[in-house]
């Protein structure tokens, strides 16, 4: 006759032991024996997020094959980045480049000021329209109308027409 309490005491030994060998370190963990992992399950496998798979395949740590619409990651990319993150490495330090330190802080308002400056300072030499004052600066477009409003605002500048 069939006893489920057998069954459950095998598969609670299989866990214990299964728990002792990732407490131990005694065997490496066994991916999944499939060819390719959609990104849902390689983040599941690295223990990462989505967003980090789509980082990892845009600066090509992590191989990618588009079957249709479909992402899908070969075994080999999993493993080796499972691989290097036993070395002590991190995903994040593959990643993510050193930032370069500069003497200078450049804050976003430290940038806003001084396209701020810019701005104030083409509209003093030549009246311009907005257009050309972006092509001439460089300044996006758009940045420029939001440090014109300011401008206005303050009353240090005002619409000129012909």
């Amino acid at each position: 006759m069939y006893n489920p309490f057998e069954t459950i005491n095998s598969r609670l030994s299989n866990i214990e032991s299964l728990l002792l060998d990732l407490k131990h370190g005694n065997e490496q963990i066994a991916i999944a024996d499939k060819a390719h992992f959609t990104k849902r399950e390689a983040a599941a496998e690295l223990s990462c997020s989505v967003p980090m798979i789509d980082k990892l395949i845009q600066q090509g740590r992590l191989d990618k094959v588009k079957v249709g619409a479909k992402v899908l990651i070969p075994r080999e990319g999993i493993e080796r980045i499972l691989a290097l993150t036993k070395k002590g490495r991190t995903m994040q330090s593959n990643i993510i480049q050193p930032r370069k330190v500069s003497l200078i802080s450049e804050s976003k308002d430290t940038k806003f000021r001084a396209q701020l400056k810019i701005v104030y300072e083409s509209f003093l030499k030549t009246p311009c329209t907005m257009k050309e004052l972006s092509i001439k600066t460089g300044i996006d477009r758009s940045n420029i109308c939001w440090l014109i409003r300011d401008l206005r605002n303050n009353n240090k500048i005002a619409i000129y027409k012909r």
